[in-house]
């Protein structure tokens, strides 16, 4: 079964250092597959700040076109209300529950959840 990683993003716009990161995270951590999974109302961004998902959702799959480790998944854009990593993570969890999986996020999603009164080192980067 492969290993795959979850990369959740607005990706507004999906640029060269998502796709490095997905990369780097990728051989580091010897996974077969990235799963991109684009954030269709993402909580901690104000309403009406980033392109409209429809755009976001094609500049994503034109991005990772050609990479066969790469995966779009848009899931999030299926359920209604705020975005939640956590939903997505136990959506696949309920899915495929013996499917070894890792969350993976840009620095600036680690910083939001990390200053989080509660979860205050619960968190470590790579």
């Amino acid at each position: 079964m492969p290993r795959i990683g979850l990369f959740g993003g607005t990706f507004d716009p999906v640029h060269l250092a998502h796709l490095r990161t997905a990369e780097e995270v990728r051989e580091a951590l010897a996974l077969d597959r990235i799963h991109l999974v684009l954030a269709a109302t993402p909580p901690h961004k104000a309403p009406g700040s980033q392109a409209p998902v429809a755009h976001r959702r094609r500049m994503l799959e034109l991005a990772v076109e050609g990479n066969d480790a790469f995966r779009t998944d848009f899931s999030e854009l299926e359920r209604e209300g705020p975005s939640y990593s956590i939903d997505t993570i136990r959506a696949v969890r309920a899915r495929e529950p013996t499917r070894p999986s890792t969350f993976i996020l840009g620095a600036d999603a680690f910083a939001a959840i990390a200053t989080l009164e509660g979860l205050r080192g619960h968190f470590h980067a790579l």
